[in-house]
């Protein structure tokens, strides 16, 4: 079964003109999730997040720039259940909360938490690569967290 994230990857997440959170400067948005009010889904602490990523040489750089607005959902639960500990902790809930990530080379460099019905947007974001060489893979996270 497809997840949340899967299941309507062409109409209301990818790369879009998204219908209902116009992008910032240009035309198109790369969307994780959904932009679309009202759609309602289950996820599973720890186990549900999606990654853009695209890979580019670093070489004699000294920063990757970027620009990113992101929106929390309209409202969180107020509890879940952290699928890290449920097994020796099958009684205790946790407050969920949604993570934007950023990184290279399978470190990340920066986390903001998406506070419900609040955008965040980092107008001129930075991360060093000064020390990274060749090929190296940028990623942009969005997940649910403990």
């Amino acid at each position: 079964m497809a997840s949340v994230f899967e299941r309507l990857s062409t109409e209301t997440q990818g790369r879009l003109a998204p219908a209902f959170a116009p992008p910032l400067l240009e035309s198109y948005a790369f969307v994780l999730g959904s932009d679309r009010p009202g759609d309602v889904a289950r996820l599973r602490i720890g186990a549900e997040q999606v990654v853009l990523a695209q890979t580019a040489d670093v070489t004699g750089l000294k920063l990757l720039r970027f620009r990113a607005y992101a929106r929390g959902p309209a409202r969180m639960p107020e509890t879940g259940f952290d699928l890290d500990h449920v097994g020796a902790f099958p009684d205790v809930a946790v407050a969920p909360r949604w993570l934007f990530q950023w990184g290279v080379g399978g470190a990340i460099h920066g986390t903001r938490t998406l506070l419900p019905g609040r955008s965040l947007v980092i107008h001129d974001g930075a991360i060093d690569v000064s020390q990274l060489t060749g090929s190296q893979t940028v990623r942009f996270y969005l997940k649910l967290s403990a």
